[in-house]
Formats: structure tokens, sequence, C-alpha cells
């Protein structure tokens, strides 16, 4: 009786540790599976097929472990706790490459992709000459996403030199209106 009354923190631990690990294992196995993910708007992961090649190049492995992510019961409720306490306790910002701040919530876009921004400008251009060969109604606007608004000046894209990248790489003649003055972050978040 001494040894239970000693090591009674110890003991419940591993009483809880065990129940919550052979409980979640039951509860994968009984409960169905699950299609679609609605919080990552994604299709779950499938069962994956065994076969001798899957288990020989680790296809197998990778591939149940996916769908047994996607498949733990009460995910959604480990992913907010998890966000909450990294959010809440950890005081960090950033969350899965989703920010929180005062003015509301936006995807992390920085640091600005170059070279996508240049493909992008003479995809426009191509689109430009072919579509309207006359160029003399063709404005670009650039629209700011929410995280310029939504985050501080060194923290975000730089949407001055994107917006130059752009007005660089397109050989037609056009206008170029960029709308980040006109616009706040109250359209992003209107009822």
């Amino acid at each position: 009786m001494r040894f239970f009354k000693r090591n009674l923190f110890s003991l419940a631990s591993v009483f809880f540790f065990l129940v919550f690990l052979f409980g979640t294992a039951a509860a994968e196995a009984f409960l169905p599976d699950r299609n679609y993910i609605v919080s990552e708007r994604r299709l779950a992961a499938d069962s994956p097929d065994l076969s001798l090649s899957s288990l020989r190049d680790g296809d197998f492995a990778s591939d149940f472990e996916s769908y047994l992510l996607d498949n733990l019961p009460f995910r959604e409720s480990f992913r907010r706790l998890k966000n909450r306490f990294s959010h809440k306790i950890l005081g960090l910002s950033d969350i899965d490459g989703y920010f929180l701040t005062e003015n509301g919530t936006a995807k992390d876009l920085s640091p600005l992709n170059t070279e996508l921004a240049e493909k992008n400008a003479a995809l426009i251009d191509r689109i430009i000459k072919r579509y309207f060969p006359e160029n003399d109604k063709v404005t670009l606007a650039l629209i700011p996403d929410k995280a310029y608004y939504a985050r501080p000046a060194g923290e975000r894209l730089d949407s001055d030199a994107l917006f130059a990248i752009l007005d660089q790489g397109v050989a037609s003649q056009h206008r170029t209106d960029p709308l980040l003055p006109p616009f706040s972050l109250f359209p992003y978040y209107a009822p």
C-alpha cells in the first residue's frame, strides 16, 4: 500500500497515457474514415494498398502515416488546442504560415518571389498582345492582399517592388494604377 501512495502520481500518469493510447487506437479502428477535412479544405488521404513494391520503396509507410494523421480521432480539437497554445501561451503571431494581428488573419506571402513576378509579367504581356492588339485601353492595377494592411510595413510583401517588376516586364503600351492607397482592410472583412 505504501508503494501506491508514494507513486500515485506516476501510476496515474501511466494509466491515463495507456487509456489515451489504446483509446485512440480503438477509436481509429472503429470510427469511419474521413473523406474531407473541412478546416484545411482538402480531401483526406485514402488508405494505401499494401504491396511488396510499396513496402520496399517506402511508399506504404509514408502513405499510411498520412492516412492515420488525416483520420486521427479528435484531430480538429488537437489542431485548435495547438493553435491556441502557440498564440496565447507562446505568443506566436505566425501559425502554419498564417498570422494573427489586431487587424485580422492573413497568409504570409513575404518575401517577394521576383522570378514568379517576372514570369507573370511576361504572361500578362502575352495576353495583352493577343487579345488587345491596339493596346490603347489596357490598365494594369495591383490590388493588394489583406496581409498588406494587416501587417506592419516591415513585415509585409513589398508591393511597390512587385508593381515595378510588373510595370517593367509588360512591354505593351498600358496605363498602370497602383490601388494601394484607396483600398483598406475593410473590403476583406465587409459583411
